[in-house]
């Protein structure tokens, strides 16, 4: 119905202002709570006589050319796959929502003809800006409205394409990215004829690995010479496979299960890794184009100017040469120096989340864990996200078989750290220990350090 709504109002509105004179009067502009994004990056959005509208030029900063030709008075738009991406930040992007129903301005009928690609589209005049309808944008891709989340999502034909050739399953998958492979553990899975090859390194307290193959088959690798294993498995030639990889400190002692779970699937062209259900969705919020210098200030729970924060953030970082030494080095003193706050998680009390307050009771939740990481990198300038999303943590059944993955809500927070190019992914609350009995027992580690998004996502799906 609403859909309906939306046509009529648009068929209205174009016969209103075709009739209309230049600098005439045709409408409102209100206000709106609709979020409008183009390939997952806000951008400002009114309403315009019911219909979602953005102002021209602000498309400059979402990978296309708005160019005005003075001579025709015309604006001309065109996607540019090669244009850097500078967006509007995404608390500026939604500052009307505030307004919603409120009217800002005046629509104003122009003289301007304005073009995307080749077609002329419907424009107008607010606050001597040139506004078109989000929909208009039909050339260079297609329009989504999400109900659920009360958004309109312009997805361009590139960016779709992308999504439609993720993949959903691999012939290989590392649980971490190289980077890492000098100072923490990791595995790699690799299927060549029939066999899957695993190689890797065991966390530096452990000697060996047990593979368990569907609950049962149990093999067992001793890795104590150099921390490193390699080990071989003839897959079954129909079925489906589960493998769980355990270290141990000594062979016939009690297996920690920190090696992670994989599935293998038997298809018509051989065997495959599964790719977890929240990899999709995972992988097309990694598409999402981040400005990292939007992710330096101070926010909510987050004040990196703070002088307790500057001066440990100084000291954690003085040594390092890289962004990514710098989070190295944050990342181990958070690990080891703040609990988790298990009272607060069963419900005796509320626990600070606030960076600072998390910093002097030396104990907090995931998101005091998530904001005490972004303040002390954001000091030490190294841009860094909090991220909210669902994770199979102790308030879960462990499994992704319940869960929709479209709809469930947020009960985790983590980072994502601006590091060598690319957006490294960090869980402090995961890595700093475990639940044992309602306690939390210390136990650093570096297993959600720079995972892969395929091997963080059989555990964690990112919301926003």
């Amino acid at each position: 119905m609403a859909a309906v709504i939306l046509v009529v109002l648009l068929v209205m509105t174009s016969s209103v202002t075709g009739m209309a004179t230049t600098g005439e009067v045709v409408g409102e502009v209100l206000g709106t709570d609709i979020k409008a994004t183009i390939n997952g990056m806000v951008i400002p959005s009114y309403n315009i006589n019911g219909t979602t509208a953005i102002i021209a030029r602000d498309l400059s900063g979402y990978g296309f050319d708005v160019q005005w030709q003075e001579d025709t008075r015309s604006v001309q738009i065109q996607k540019n796959p090669d244009k850097p991406k500078n967006p509007i930040k995404e608390t500026e992007a939604l500052r009307h929502r505030y307004a919603t129903g409120r009217k800002l301005y005046d629509v104003i009928s122009t003289d301007i003809k304005t073009y995307a690609g080749a077609d002329e589209i419907q424009s107008f005049n607010i606050g001597g800006k040139t506004a078109i309808y989000l929909r208009d944008l039909e050339n260079f891709g297609n329009l989504e409205w999400d109900n659920l989340r009360n958004e309109a999502k312009f997805l361009t034909k590139s960016f779709q394409q992308a999504l439609d050739e993720i993949p959903e399953a691999f012939d290989t998958l590392s649980t971490h990215h190289d980077r890492t492979k000098d100072f923490a553990s990791f595995v790699r899975l690799e299927i060549e004829d029939q066999v899957l090859h695993f190689s890797g390194k065991v966390p530096e307290e452990y000697r060996y690995v047990m593979f368990v193959t569907n609950g049962d088959e149990r093999d067992v690798i001793d890795a104590s010479q150099n921390g490193s294993f390699q080990h071989e498995i003839r897959l079954s030639s129909s079925g489906n496979d589960g493998y769980q990889l355990f270290f141990g400190k000594e062979r016939y002692r009690t297996f920690d299960r920190e090696g992670g779970e994989f599935f293998i699937e038997t298809t018509s062209d051989g065997h495959v890794i599964s790719a977890a259900p929240s990899y999709f969705n995972n992988v097309k919020q990694h598409m999402i184009h981040r400005t990292p210098s939007f992710y330096l200030g101070a926010e909510n729970n987050i004040d990196p100017e703070h002088p307790e924060i500057r001066q440990l953030a100084q000291r954690l970082t003085k040594d390092a040469a890289s962004n990514y030494e710098k989070l190295e080095a944050v990342h181990q003193w958070v690990i080891e120096n703040i609990a988790y706050d298990t009272a607060a998680y069963y419900g005796d009390g509320n626990s600070q989340v606030d960076a600072v307050d998390v910093l002097n009771n030396g104990k907090s939740v995931c998101s005091g864990y998530a904001n005490l990481m972004a303040a002390l990198l954001r000091s030490a300038e190294v841009p860094t996200r909090v991220v909210s999303g669902y994770a199979l943590g102790a308030s879960s059944d462990g499994s992704w078989e319940h869960v929709e993955i479209e709809y469930v809500g947020a009960n985790h927070a983590w980072n994502e750290v601006y590091a060598d190019d690319r957006w490294v992914i960090v869980d402090a609350t995961w890595n700093a220990g475990v639940i044992e009995n309602r306690q939390f027992v210390s136990s650093p580690r570096y297993r959600y350090f720079d995972p892969t998004i395929e091997k963080f996502s059989y555990t964690h799906l990112i919301r926003r």
